[in-house]
C-alpha cells in the first residue's frame, strides 16, 4: 500500500491519497481518481504514455486476431494483400510477403531482423 504519486495542478503536487493501486506500465501508485482499474489486475494511471500503451495493447489484440486469420489462409498479414507468405516478423511472429516486411540490422550488426510495419509503429509508443 502506498500513496498516490500522480502530480496535478499548476505546482504539480501529488494528491497523496492512500491507495493499493500501482500502474502496470510505470509502477507509480495512483488513487482511483487518477487512473483506471481494468479486469485481471490491469491498473493503469492517467499519465499519457501509460494510457497510450494500454490503448495500443487493446488495438494490437484485435490486429493479431485479424492477421492470424489472413495467415491461416496462407496470405500475407497485410490486409488486402493476397501475396503468399515469405517472412516472419521477429516481434509478432506473424508472416508477411517481401513487400510488407522491413529488414533491419541488429544492434550488433551480426544478424538481419525482420519486423512488420505494425510492430515497427508500436515501438514508438513502447520505447518511451
Amino acid at each position: 500500500m502506498g500513496h498516490c504519486q500522480i502530480k496535478k495542478g499548476i505546482f504539480k503536487q501529488s494528491c497523496k491519497q492512500s491507495t493499493e493501486y500501482s500502474c502496470i506500465y510505470c509502477g507509480i501508485y495512483f488513487c482511483i481518481d487518477d487512473g483506471n482499474i481494468y479486469p485481471q489486475y490491469a491498473h493503469v494511471c492517467k499519465q499519457k504514455k501509460c494510457v497510450f500503451k494500454f490503448a495500443d495493447l487493446q488495438s494490437h489484440k484485435v490486429w493479431l486476431k485479424e492477421t492470424r486469420t489472413l495467415n491461416v489462409k496462407n496470405n500475407c498479414g497485410q490486409s488486402n494483400c493476397v501475396s503468399h507468405l515469405k517472412h516472419t516478423c521477429k516481434d509478432c511472429s506473424l508472416s508477411f510477403c517481401s513487400n510488407h516486411i522491413n529488414f533491419f540490422r541488429s544492434k550488433s550488426q551480426t544478424e538481419l531482423l525482420l519486423i512488420c510495419s505494425h510492430c515497427q509503429d508500436r515501438k514508438k509508443i513502447w520505447d518511451k
